[in-house]
C-alpha cells in the first residue's frame, strides 16, 4: 500500500524529521555532514535569505553544486517557493550557458571552484550566492545558512506546484528539463521506495553517484527525506574508499551501476558487510553473474529498478522478496502498457513494444519551453516512454531497449545492445557502444564503437558473425578513447559519430563498400600530453625548434620500421610521437611515396600497438603545437596551417 503520509509539503517532512531524528545525521559528504534538525534549520534560513535577494515565488533558481551544499539548497529553494533547477557540476561552458539560458534562472547557488566561470559568462546571473571563499561578488552560502534572514521562509508551496527543473540526461539529444511538482516528485518515496524497497527512517544510504539528475533528486534527495533516513553521498570515490565508507557507516542499503558492483565484487574484507540489505542497480541492467556476486558478497539481494525522469523515479522494479532473476513489476498505483509504437494498440504477453505510463508521478508541467517535444510524448494522458520492453503472463516488465536505438536495416530491426554484448565478450574489449548510421541502399546499418586493449580486430567482426544475423553485424568498427556516457552509465549514442575514433575493421557483410578518408577538424576536449619520445623522419627534422632537439631521433623514412619495431619491443609504456612532413594527402599536399610507404606500416603498428604511437604530419611544428597535437588523444594527425586535422573514413560508391 503507498505510504501516503510521505505525500506532504517538504516543509512538514523537514519539520518532523527534526523532532523525531533531530540528532541523527541526515546528509553526509567527505566534506561535512548535517542533522536532520541542523537540515531544518539551515533550508529554511537559506530560503528567507533567497527571499531577500529577490528571488520570488515560481522563479527558476540554479544549484551548480555536489555533496551536502546541493541538497540544502534544494530543499531551501522549495521552501522559498521557488522551482529548484539541480545542475551536472560538470558541465562545460557552452553547456552551462545553454542549460541556463533554457530555463531562464537569474540565481545560481554554487561553490567557490565554478564561480569564476558562472561571473564569466556571456549573459551571468543576476545573483550568485558561493559556498567557499571568492574573489567574485557574491552571496556568502555559509553566511546565510547559519544567520537568520530578514524574512522567513515562505513554506506555501502547494503540493501540485511546479517544484522542480529536473534535466534528462541527453542520451538521445540536448537535455530537455523536465517540470513536475512535490505531488510527482514524492509520489515514489511513497508508491515505490518505501513500500517496496523498504526504505526508512533506520537505513542508512550509500550514494556513490551524482545528486544532480533525476535518480539523484528523486531517491537520494526527496524519498530519503521524506521516510528520514540517512544518505552518505561518496561521490567518485575510489573503490577502497566505497568499502571504507560501507563499514564506517553501516550502509544498509547501497545504489550504484553495474560497474561499481563488479568493483566492490573483486574488493577483499566485504564478508563482513552484513548489514546492507539490499542493493539497487541503475544505468543498465545487471546480468546474472554480477547478481550472483553481490549475493555472494553481500548476503543480500541485488535489485533492479527501471526510472526516467519524466516519471519522477521507478516504472518498475524487482522487490526484495522477489525473484532473484532481476525481473521488475510495475509499480503499484501505475498504469502501464506495452503498445504497437505504430498503432497505438497493446501487444501481447512475450511481444516486443513501447512502454507507456500513466500515473501521479508523469511530470505535471511537460518540458520546459518546449511545446513540440511535451506534445510527442504526453498524449491522452499517458507517457510515451521511447523504452521497448516484453510483458510476460505475470505481469513482469523486461526492456530490451531505445526505440530511438533500434537500427533499421532494410526490414531486419537490430537491437544495438544485442551486439554490444557480444563484443564485450570478446577478449581485450573494454566497453563497447553501437549505433546506426544512414545508408542509401539499407535505410541504415549498424556501426561499432569499442575501447579496446590489444585485440586483434578481424576477431571482433569474426565473433558478430558467429551469433549474430548478417544485419546485424558492424559494417564498420572504430576504436575510441572512451564511450560517452551519463552520469547514470547509459550510452550518448548520438555523440558516437564526432568522436575522434580509429577505424579498425570493415565488414563487407551486407554490400560492398569503398572507403575514403576525409581529413576534418578534431572536435572535443583535449586531455593531458603525458611524456613522449619524439621521432621525426626526413626532412621533419628540420622542423622541430631547438626545445624538442634533446629527445629526438632523427630516422630516414627506410629505416622507420625497423626504429619502430625496436623501440614497441622495449617498455610496454613508452609511447612514441612520429613526426613527419608530406606523409599524407591532406590540405593539398601531394604525399611523398617513399615517405608515404613508411608511414602506413607506422599505421598498421598502431593496430598492433594500441595507445603507444601518435602520428603526426605537420606543415610548421614547435613544442607547444607538438604537445597540444598529443594531448588530443587522437592516433593520427595532420596540422595544416595550425588547425589539427584527423583522418574519417567515410563509403564511396564501388
Amino acid at each position: 500500500m503507498p505510504r501516503t503520509d510521505l505525500l506532504r509539503p517538504l516543509p512538514e517532512l523537514l519539520q518532523s524529521n527534526a523532532s523525531r531524528h533531530g540528532e541523527k545525521v541526515a546528509f553526509a559528504d567527505s566534506r561535512r555532514g548535517v542533522t536532520h534538525a541542523e537540515l531544518a534549520t539551515r533550508t529554511g534560513r537559506i530560503a528567507g535569505h533567497l527571499a531577500d535577494l529577490g528571488v520570488w515565488p515560481g522563479d527558476p533558481v540554479a544549484v551548480l553544486l555536489d555533496g551536502v551544499a546541493a541538497v540544502e539548497s534544494t530543499l531551501a529553494i522549495s521552501r522559498a517557493s521557488a522551482i529548484a533547477v539541480p545542475l551536472d557540476p560538470g558541465l562545460d561552458d557552452a553547456e552551462l550557458a545553454a542549460v541556463l539560458a533554457d530555463c531562464g534562472a537569474d540565481t545560481v547557488i554554487t561553490d567557490a571552484d565554478r564561480a569564476a566561470r558562472v561571473a564569466g559568462l556571456a549573459d551571468p546571473p543576476r545573483t550568485l550566492v558561493v559556498s567557499g571563499d571568492t574573489d567574485v561578488p557574491a552571496s556568502c552560502y555559509e553566511e546565510l545558512a547559519a544567520t537568520d534572514p530578514a524574512t522567513p521562509p515562505r513554506d506555501d508551496l502547494g503540493l501540485d506546484d511546479l517544484a522542480f527543473l529536473v534535466h534528462t540526461a541527453g542520451v538521445t539529444g540536448p537535455r530537455k528539463g523536465v517540470l513536475s511538482t512535490q505531488r510527482n516528485a514524492l509520489w515514489s518515496a511513497a508508491a515505490a521506495y518505501a513500500p517496496v524497497l523498504g526504505l526508512s527512517d533506520e537505513d542508512s544510504l550509500l550514494w556513490p553517484l551524482p545528486v544532480h539528475d533525476g535518480l539523484g533528486q528523486h531517491l537520494c534527495v526527496l524519498a530519503a527525506t521524506a521516510v528520514g533516513a540517512s544518505v552518505l553521498l561518496a561521490g567518485a570515490h575510489s573503490a577502497d574508499e566505497l568499502r571504507q565508507a560501507l563499514a564506517a557507516r553501516r550502509s544498509t542499503v547501497v545504489v550504484g551501476t553495474p560497474a561499481v558492483y563488479r568493483t566492490l565484487a573483486d574488493l577483499p574484507g566485504l564478508s563482513d558487510m552484513d548489514a546492507v540489505r539490499a542493493g539497487l542497480v541503475v544505468g543498465a541492467a545487471a546480468d546474472a553473474d554480477l547478481r550472483a556476486g553481490f549475493e555472494r558478497v553481500f548476503s543480500a539481494p541485488l535489485l533492479e529498478v527501471y526510472a526516467t525522469t519524466e516519471t519522477c523515479g521507478p516504472v518498475a522494479l524487482s522487490w526484495p522478496g522477489g525473484d532473484r532473476d532481476g525481473r521488475c513489476l510495475p509499480v503499484p498505483g501505475l498504469s502501464v502498457r506495452v503498445v504497437d509504437p505504430l498503432t497505438g494498440t497493446d501487444v501481447g504477453a512475450g511481444q516486443e513494444g513501447e512502454v507507456w505510463v500513466s500515473g501521479p508521478n508523469v511530470m505535471a508541467g511537460g518540458y520546459h519551453d518546449r511545446p513540440e517535444a511535451t506534445a510527442a510524448v504526453l498524449r491522452n494522458g499517458w507517457y510515451r516512454t521511447g523504452d521497448l520492453a516484453r510483458r510476460d503472463e505475470s505481469g513482469y516488465l523486461a526492456v530490451t531497449g531505445r526505440l530511438a536505438d533500434v537500427v533499421v536495416v532494410g526490414e531486419e530491426r537490430v537491437r544495438p545492445a544485442h551486439v554490444e554484448a557480444v563484443l564485450r565478450e570478446t577478449g581485450g574489449v573494454l566497453d563497447a557502444a553501437v549505433t546506426g548510421r544512414p545508408d542509401a541502399e539499407l535505410g541504415a546499418v549498424p556501426v561499432a564503437y569499442v575501447v579496446v586493449s590489444g585485440v586483434d580486430p578481424v576477431r571482433l567482426v569474426d565473433a558478430c558473425r558467429a551469433v549474430l544475423p548478417a544485419a546485424a553485424v558492424p559494417v564498420e568498427v572504430y576504436a575510441v578513447p572512451e564511450i560517452p556516457r551519463t552520469a547514470g552509465g547509459a550510452v550518448v549514442r548520438y555523440q558516437l559519430a564526432d568522436l575522434p575514433a580509429r577505424l579498425l575493421e570493415v565488414a563487407a557483410a551486407t554490400h560492398d563498400t569503398l572507403f575514403e578518408p576525409v581529413w576534418e577538424p578534431v572536435t572535443g576536449p583535449a586531455g593531458e600530453p603525458g611524456s613522449f619520445e619524439l621521432v621525426a623522419v626526413g626532412a621533419a627534422a628540420s622542423l622541430v625548434d631547438t626545445e624538442l632537439t634533446a629527445g629526438l631521433t632523427a630516422v630516414s623514412p627506410a629505416d622507420l620500421p625497423g626504429l619502430l619495431a625496436s623501440r614497441l619491443a622495449g617498455d610496454p609504456a613508452a609511447r612514441l610521437v612520429v613526426l613527419a612532413r608530406g606523409a599524407v594527402h591532406a590540405g593539398g599536399y601531394a604525399p611523398d611515396p617513399d615517405l608515404a610507404a613508411a608511414w602506413g606500416h607506422a599505421r598498421g603498428l598502431r593496430a598492433a600497438h594500441p595507445g603507444r604511437l601518435v602520428l603526426v604530419d605537420a606543415d610548421a611544428v614547435t613544442e607547444e603545437s607538438v604537445r597540444a597535437v598529443v594531448a588530443l588523444g587522437v592516433g593520427e594527425v595532420a596540422v595544416r596551417a595550425e588547425t589539427a586535422l584527423w583522418p574519417r573514413f567515410v563509403p564511396v560508391p564501388a
